[in-house]
C-alpha cells in the first residue's frame, strides 16, 4: 500500500498558501517512505485535497469517497478543505488530521469489501507525519 496525496487549487494564488506548504512538505515525507509503504502490501489510498478559491469551492464539506479501482487497487478520496485553513499555522495539522480520518474511513470500507488493509500500520503512519511537521515548523 502506499499514500499519495494532492490538491486541487481553483487560484493560481493558493500555489503559495500555508495549506500548499504544508501539503508539499507531507508529501514529500510520504515519497521519501514510499519503498517502505511497498514492504506492507495491501491497496493504495489516494487523497485529493480540494481548496475553495474566489469563484469556485467544493460542493460538499468533509470528505468523500470518488472511485474504487479494484483492478488497480487504488481508493480515491476528496477531502474539502474549509477556507479558514488555507493560510492557518494549523494546516498541516489539518492535513495529517484528513490522512487519518481517511485511512479510518478506508479501513471500514475495505473490511466491508474483503480487502485485507493494515489499519493500524498506517495510521502509526499518519502519526509520524504530526510529529515531523511540528518539528519543522518549530526550528
Amino acid at each position: 500500500m502506499s499514500l499519495f496525496i494532492g490538491m486541487t487549487c481553483p487560484d493560481k494564488a493558493l500555489d503559495e498558501s500555508a495549506f500548499s506548504t504544508g501539503l508539499t512538505g507531507i508529501a514529500a515525507q510520504l515519497a521519501a517512505r514510499r519503498s517502505a509503504q511497498l514492504a506492507y502490501g495491501g491497496p493504495d489510498i489516494d487523497v485529493r485535497f480540494l481548496l475553495p478559491g474566489k469563484n469556485e469551492a467544493p460542493t460538499f464539506q468533509g470528505m468523500r469517497f470518488t472511485a474504487w479501482r479494484q483492478a488497480e487497487s487504488v481508493l480515491y478520496v476528496e477531502s474539502a478543505v474549509p477556507a479558514g485553513l488555507i493560510n492557518s499555522l494549523h494546516a498541516e495539522t489539518y492535513i495529517v488530521a484528513a490522512l487519518q480520518d481517511a485511512i479510518d474511513n478506508a479501513a471500514d470500507f475495505f473490511a466491508e469489501t474483503g480487502v485485507a488493509f493494515e489499519k493500524e500500520t498506517w495510521l502509526e503512519l499518519a502519526g509520524t507525519l504530526a510529529t515531523e511537521t511540528q518539528v519543522t515548523r518549530f526550528h
